[in-house]
């Protein structure tokens, strides 16, 4: 025991942060420009949302490309590549020869990466399209109205990053906007989101009139639209990373909040379950007047004539933004106004 620690006194601020500094005081690596990969965001437990990430994308990413092949080296150079005959004692040999021999992380198809912001989980790629991946789990989640995850928030895919400058950005735009706003596809409505983490030096004032700027001169035909947009564009500032992603149908799959569309889904189901069953009732009194919810006696209406039924309620996206949305019940997608920090060039 040291005379500090006999003495019960405690180490100044300044040992630990030196200290944390050091080379290998943390094993992960940084966010980098010219990674892509998939932004996640989380509510304090990072841990548990970076496992159901992996989990989530290898299922699907096994669907859509196949197994991963996981190659590690020995120290003779040779190459040893994982069999499925292979026995769960071979399976564990080669895993403890793989952390042995200190196999690249960038050639793994998923690797967790620091971000350098709370809440936000960043998981690199070698996939060529993470927007394909990830619209893929939220079609499946939405159709299937499965629970995927409990504690992944949002799942934004990555196409491309670089460094927060205004010249990077803008080259990373014209290098990336094209394959979904050029000429040749006729052009698309279209809104931004720009959303800045522990960086003071760029912002959405910025950012917003850049990419408007190069999206308009690709083609004169698209359009901003701030209600029911084609193609959201979200430009994220992480410190001094910059993440740009182009997310299709945003207002359907609930600003690609995995839980949210499963919520939505069920209020909506139990909603339309119970006017069907009054509407049942109805059909079974033979246009007989009934009694109202407030005791007044109505008359019910003919065989031959429709009513259509519009109901107002609150919508519980993960945004910031209030107001009602208007949902009709004959089957109609309901639409729901993007972020805040969305502003039209």
């Amino acid at each position: 025991m040291s005379e500090r620690q006999k003495q019960g006194q405690k180490r100044k601020k300044s040992y630990y942060v030196q200290s944390s500094n050091k080379k290998g005081a943390s094993r992960l690596h940084a966010l980098e420009p010219g990674m892509k990969g998939f932004l996640i965001t989380c509510n304090n437990r990072e841990r548990e949302a970076v496992r159901e990430a992996y989990n989530l994308l290898n299922e699907y990413a096994d669907q859509l490309y196949g197994q991963e092949n996981k190659v590690t080296t020995g120290k003779d150079g040779d190459d040893a590549t994982s069999s499925e005959d292979d026995d769960v004692e071979a399976a564990l040999r080669k895993e403890v020869s793989a952390l042995k021999t200190g196999a690249r992380w960038d050639e793994r198809r998923f690797q967790v990466v620091r971000s350098g912001a709370n809440n936000c989980v960043f998981i690199r790629t070698t996939v060529p399209r993470p927007d394909e991946l990830v619209h893929s789990i939220m079609a499946d989640v939405h159709k299937t109205q499965t629970t995927k995850s409990r504690f992944i928030l949002r799942m934004q895919p990555v196409m491309a990053s670089c460094k927060a400058d205004e010249d990077k950005i803008e080259e990373m735009a014209e290098e990336v906007l094209p394959a979904f706003f050029g000429e040749e596809l006729g052009g698309h409505t279209f809104s931004i989101l720009v959303k800045v983490r522990n960086n003071n030096k760029i912002g959405r004032t910025i950012v917003l009139p850049l990419i408007g700027k190069v999206i308009s001169e690709m083609c004169s035909a698209n359009r901003v639209n701030l209600d029911a947009p084609e193609l959201v564009v979200c430009v994220d500032v992480i410190r001094t990373v910059c993440c740009l992603s182009v997310l299709k149908d945003f207002a359907l799959y609930r600003k690609y909040n995995i839980q949210e569309i499963v919520a939505v889904k069920d209020k909506n189901g139990s909603a339309e379950s119970k006017e069907v069953t009054q509407a049942g009732q109805e059909r079974e009194n033979g246009g007989e007047a009934t009694a109202d919810v407030d005791g007044e006696e109505k008359e019910e209406a003919g065989p031959l004539e429709a009513v259509e039924t519009l109901t107002t309620k609150e919508p519980s996206g993960e945004g910031d933004c209030a107001g009602d949305v208007a949902e009709q019940t004959s089957g109609t997608e309901e639409v729901i106004p993007p972020d805040c920090d969305t502003a039209a060039v």
